[in-house]
């Protein structure tokens, strides 16, 4: 989501609440997320969405001990992730496109590749993004798999965080973990949700909170809301954190 919100900030939407370098600010996930697993050795995350690699890069900044699977389907891109993150040992890289089914799914690419989705893009998003976004669509044929498919081929018993950044498909990507969820063993989920229409079929906000709170999750804040010119919530990051985790945190669950 880097790029995308770099691009479009030129244009004058605007950012609240930040990713940047200040670890000791308070509203800032990585600061939650680091007094969330402070008891854990080594942190397993994964990365849905992992573009060319730069939240991997990140994540070892907060969690140098963590175990990373991060998931990019283009293949080009992908390439770069592997480039990326080769001297790390403990990152691991997979072309998969994370879903709620195994199998193979259309992915629809452009020049401007933060907007890959498995979702084509929304008639509407014309109405406020640039001339370049609407431009040279294309599509590809990739492999996707479920987290609960994933982990139990990897031997995955528990996912400290999961992060996904899936344009427009990140409930499909939880519901491809509800059986994970269901047991309580992910920790945290930090998922992006766009509510302006970017793509077809995109899931709400509402529909992300009702699938977390139907496995007992409880949101805990935003965080990376970017708004337009006018003031309008174009998207976010939701985090959210386990019924076990829950239990550990002072306040009004």
């Amino acid at each position: 989501m880097g790029l995308r919100t770099k691009i479009f900030g030129k244009m004058g939407f605007r950012k609240r609440n930040p990713i940047i370098d200040l670890p000791n600010k308070i509203h800032h996930p990585m600061v939650a997320l680091q007094g969330f697993l402070s008891a854990v050795e080594t942190p397993v995350v994964l990365d849905v969405g992992a573009y060319e690699g730069q939240s991997a890069v990140y994540y070892r900044r907060f969690f140098p001990e963590a175990r990373i699977y991060s998931f990019e389907p283009h293949p080009e891109i992908f390439n770069r992730m592997v480039e990326v993150t080769k001297d790390d040992p403990h990152v691991h890289p997979f072309q998969l496109a994370i879903s709620d089914s195994d199998g193979r799914a259309e992915f629809h690419t452009s020049d401007f590749p933060a907007a890959n989705s498995l979702l084509p893009l929304h008639d509407k998003i014309s109405h406020w993004a640039p001339p370049s976004l609407m431009s040279k669509w294309q599509s590809m044929e990739v492999e996707t798999m479920r987290i609960d498919t994933f982990c139990a081929k990897e031997g995955i018993d528990h996912i400290d965080c999961l992060k996904s950044d899936a344009q427009g498909h990140d409930v499909a990507v939880l519901r491809g973990a509800e059986g994970l969820l269901r047991d309580g063993r992910i920790s945290c989920v930090i998922a992006e949700v766009n509510v302006a229409p970017h793509y077809e079929r995109q899931d709400s906000m509402g529909a992300m909170v009702q699938l977390m709170e139907g496995h007992g999750y409880r949101l805990f804040d935003f965080f990376g809301t970017c708004h337009n010119t006018k003031g309008q919530l174009m998207w976010c990051d939701l985090l959210f954190v386990s019924p076990d985790l829950m239990k550990t945190l002072h306040g009004p669950f």
